[in-house]
Formats: structure tokens, sequence, C-alpha cells
């Protein structure tokens, strides 16, 4: 949980800012972030791009899936002790 809360902080900003890419990556991933989602290097989350993030019916159909595979390998994992 702490990695995660401390993600935002230590997750590069942009891919200029990658140090763990050679200067030819970082390159490539700036014209890729560009060309293929539109989206510019230094973009700021607006409140929009949020509500696209709730509204999307993919992050809701990959949450349940997750979910009902997590319910399997648990329950099994726990009760397989009983059977």
């Amino acid at each position: 949980m702490l990695v995660g809360l401390a993600s935002p902080r230590l997750m590069p900003k942009s891919p200029a800012q990658c140090w763990f890419l050679t200067e030819r990556e970082r390159r490539i991933a700036a014209e890729r972030l560009v060309m293929k989602h539109g989206g510019a290097e230094n973009e700021k989350v607006q409140p929009h791009h949020i509500t696209r993030s709730f509204l999307n019916i993919n992050n809701y159909i990959c949450s349940l899936g997750f979910f009902m595979i997590n319910i399997t390998v648990q329950g099994i994992s726990l009760f397989m002790v009983s059977l």
C-alpha cells in the first residue's frame, strides 16, 4: 500500500524524465504518445479525463473479471483444506 500511495511521486511525469530509458527510447516514447493517443507530452490531468475513466465500460468489465477470478483463486486456497 505504501508503494501504491507513493507511486504518483515516484513515477516519471513524462517520457523525457524517465531515468531508465535511453535518449533514443525517450524520443520514441514521446512520439508514440502523440501519434497513437493524440496526447501532448506534458498534458495535465483535467476533470473530464477522470469523468471519462469512470464512464468507460471497459474499466467495469475488466474489474468485474478480475474480481471473479480473484474470488475463485482465494476461495480455492481458503477452502481446499476442508475439501
